[in-house]
């Protein structure tokens, strides 16, 4: 999913505006402006829940309960709302 993601980021940055470094006989227009920052979206959210997956796996492997306490320091919440942390 990284990887992925990676290379949306790279093609939705080259439809905002030509790269310097490359030819192209593309020129910049609003549907190709507006398709690349769909692109930049959905990278970044690839990225955002592939991590919060696989950090969610690493505390359950750790022994934290599948609870709302996990969940809150999982997201950072925790001394927003202050409830105390599973272990």
């Amino acid at each position: 999913m990284g990887l992925c993601s990676t290379l949306s980021m790279v093609f939705g940055q080259s439809l905002l505006g030509p790269l310097a470094f490359l030819p192209s006989p593309v020129r910049p227009s609003a549907p190709l402006i507006f398709t690349g920052m769909v692109l930049i979206t959905l990278s970044f959210a690839g990225s955002i829940t592939s991590t919060f997956a696989r950090l969610h796996f690493a505390l359950m492997r750790k022994g934290y309960a599948e609870d709302i306490a996990t969940f809150v320091v999982l997201t950072g919440e925790r001394n927003a709302i202050k409830i105390p942390a599973g272990k």
